[in-house]
C-alpha cells in the first residue's frame, strides 16, 4: 500500500525515471519521436502462451463434459436401466449385495456402445447394494428382427467380485 500511495506523491512525469527510460506521458505528442519508438510491448511469446493454455484449457474441458454427457446417455439408455431392473429383482444377486441395487454414482463408467437405433447393446458396468459389494454386469445383445423388434441376447449375467457368474435373462 505505502508503495502505491508514494507513486501518487511524485509527478506524472518523474515516476520512473531513474529505472525506466519509457518517455512518460506528458512527453507524448506527435513531434516527439521516442514516445512513439520507446515504448514497452508486451511479448508476443506471452500472448501465444497464454492462447495456447486457453486453448488446451478449453479442448480439456470440453472433453471432459462431452465425456459425461454421452456417458450420461449410456446410464439412462433403456437397455442399461432394463439390466440394473432385472438385477435389482434377482434374489442371489440381493443376497450377495444386498438390496437398493444400482450404479455407484451417477457418473460410473459404462464401458461399451449403446446403440438402440442400429440395434446393438455390448455394455458393461460396475454395480453395487447396500453391503457395500461391488460386481459387474456384462451385456450384450442385438436386434433380430427390425419389423418385429425383438432382441436376441448373447450373453446377460453378473460376475461377483469373487469369480461366481450369475446368469440373468431379459
Amino acid at each position: 500500500m505505502q508503495h502505491f500511495q508514494q507513486a501518487f506523491k511524485k509527478p506524472l512525469g518523474l515516476q520512473n525515471k531513474t529505472t525506466d527510460t519509457t518517455p512518460s506521458l506528458s512527453s507524448a505528442n506527435y513531434e516527439n519521436p521516442d514516445f512513439a519508438v520507446k515504448r514497452k510491448f508486451q511479448s508476443s511469446n506471452t500472448k501465444t502462451r497464454k492462447l495456447a493454455l486457453f486453448v488446451l484449457m478449453s479442448g480439456l474441458s470440453w472433453a471432459i463434459i462431452l465425456y459425461y454427457l454421452f456417458n450420461y446417455t449410456k446410464r439412462s439408455s433403456s437397455s442399461v436401466t432394463a439390466a440394473i431392473y432385472v438385477a435389482r429383482q434377482n434374489k442371489q444377486i440381493n443376497e450377495a449385495l444386498g438390496s437398493n441395487i444400482d450404479t455407484p454414482s451417477i457418473i460410473s463408467r459404462i464401458s461399451g456402445p449403446v446403440n438402440n437405433v442400429k440395434g446393438f447393446v455390448d455394455v458393461e458396468f460396475d454395480i453395487v447394494g447396500t453391503k457395500g459389494v461391488k460386481a459387474r454386469v456384462y451385456l450384450k445383445c442385438g436386434r433380430a428382427d427390425r419389423q418385429l423388434n425383438t432382441w436376441d441376447t448373447e450373453h446377460f449375467y453378473v460376475q461377483l467380485k469373487n469369480g461366481d457368474k450369475i446368469e440373468l435373462e431379459l
